[in-house]
């Protein structure tokens, strides 16, 4: 929980190696690392180093723990990330990798500074100007992680920039794209690399606002639907251990890959030793003007689990819902609470089979089965992208999916861009 207190040592508590990082942990292994180093330093993720497979086989509830960390952090103003491992158990450090050339995550810390660096900058104030844009306050700079490989860029953090207008202060910014304009930062030493500008699109103004302070009428024709269990769950917890059906889970998280599923067994035999997104990419594809930068790895650029938001009953989740926090580190390595960050709860999933046999007479030998799932779900939310990865599992099945809902990355039509996507769609009617 959010509100824990300390323990006497940071390890107590824990009853499975596999047991994601208390706060307790996480504070220890930042003060480690801070005693380390004698520089300021930001801390990207503290993480549970994983024992291995054979050691976890070969834990039996009751015996001795040993707890290790993987502690990453950079200095501030130069390019390169290192890799501490920390004995939590031990309360020393164990190893230590540095990456030269390595850039880490941006930072949710850093969103904002990448935000007021463009605003501030004479070229970019001068080409918003130039698109009729006199209010700085109401411009938005959407920061994109982006590669390294053009002129002026090596050796740098580089962030490359979309950026949209409000025409109020809880205006949609997405229904207003600057296109065209795209400042390039440089993350480590916060100044602008050059600003990208391919011409003044006109700025579409008709506002899209569909929250619900924007709305005069509200419809009244659907009615609530309830989702209850007046016997209760069919499923119990033990640390961080779920038990459903024939089902064990440990239920894990960090901040990059978010929500993970280790040691899961079924009616007593392993089927799968973890479970995770690895990676989520989105290559957006069009070549026009900067927009062939967009190409976003949401985990290994931002991390999933630092962009969990916290879920709310009747909202995100409905049913008799069961909410577990997720513990994180944020910049300064200080460990952060993200509360009711996973959802856990049980689902009608409809008919898992249904019999007639027509043999009978009347027709009254019918029987119907209804399937139930167990499900863990997060809400990963970076600006206007929300992700939710959901598993699941049933009585005999195992899946994952993730939902995307939220506003598209919106552009300004152009003629160019419309005439490119006229001929891919002419080559894949000739190939098809």
């Amino acid at each position: 929980m959010c509100n824990e207190t300390s323990e006497k040592k940071p390890t107590d508590g824990i009853v499975h190696p596999l047991e994601p990082l208390t706060r307790d942990e996480i504070a220890a292994a930042a003060a480690l690392v801070k005693e380390a180093e004698n520089e300021p330093l930001r801390f990207e993720t503290i993480e549970l180093k994983e024992p291995a497979k054979a050691a976890v086989r070969a834990f039996k509830p009751g015996s001795d723990i040993t707890r290790e960390a993987t502690v990453s952090v950079y200095k501030l103003y130069n390019i390169g990330v290192s890799i501490y491992t920390v004995s939590l158990t031990q309360n020393k450090i164990l190893a230590v990798i540095h990456h030269e050339k390595a850039c880490p995550m941006i930072q949710l810390e850093e969103f904002t500074e990448v935000e007021e660096t463009c605003k501030k900058d004479p070229d970019f104030i001068a080409a918003c100007k130039r698109r009729g844009i006199e209010n700085m306050d109401l411009v938005c700079v959407d920061p994109w992680s982006a590669g390294a490989y053009q002129p002026g860029e090596e050796g740098k953090h580089v962030c490359h920039a979309f950026c949209w207008l409000k025409t109020s202060t809880n205006d949609n910014l997405y229904a207003h794209p600057i296109d065209g304009l795209h400042p390039v930062v440089d993350i480590k030493s916060w100044s602008m690399i050059r600003v990208d500008d391919f011409g003044n699109v006109p700025i579409p103004m008709e506002d899209s606002n569909y929250e619900t302070e924007f709305q005069k009428d509200f419809r009244d024709d659907l009615k609530p639907i309830d989702v209850v269990q007046p016997e209760g769950v069919s499923f119990s917890l033990q640390g961080k251990t779920v038990k459903w059906h024939d089902w064990s889970i440990l239920i894990g998280f960090n901040a990059r890959e978010g929500l993970t599923l280790h040691n899961i067994q079924y009616a007593g035999r392993p089927v799968l030793y973890r479970a995770s997104i690895a990676e989520m990419v989105v290559p957006y594809g069009s070549p026009e003007g900067s927009h062939f930068r967009k190409n976003v790895f949401d985990i290994s650029e931002y991390g999933l689990g630092k962009l969990a938001n916290q879920l709310e009953l009747g909202c995100d989740c409905l049913g008799s819902i069961h909410y577990m926090d997720g513990w994180i580190t944020d910049i300064n390595g200080k460990p952060f609470c993200l509360k009711n960050a996973i959802c856990i709860h049980e689902e009608d999933t409809g008919v898992l089979w249904k019999h007639w046999d027509f043999r009978v007479s009347h027709s009254l030998r019918v029987f119907s089965v209804r399937s139930h799932a167990f499900l863990w779900l997060t809400f990963c939310v970076l600006s206007r992208r929300p992700k939710t990865p959901r598993f699941a599992v049933g009585a005999a099945s195992f899946s994952l999916s993730s939902r995307l809902s939220g506003t598209m990355s919106t552009v300004r039509p152009t003629h160019a861009i419309s005439l490119t996507f006229q001929q891919c769609s002419s080559k894949i009617r000739h190939l098809s």
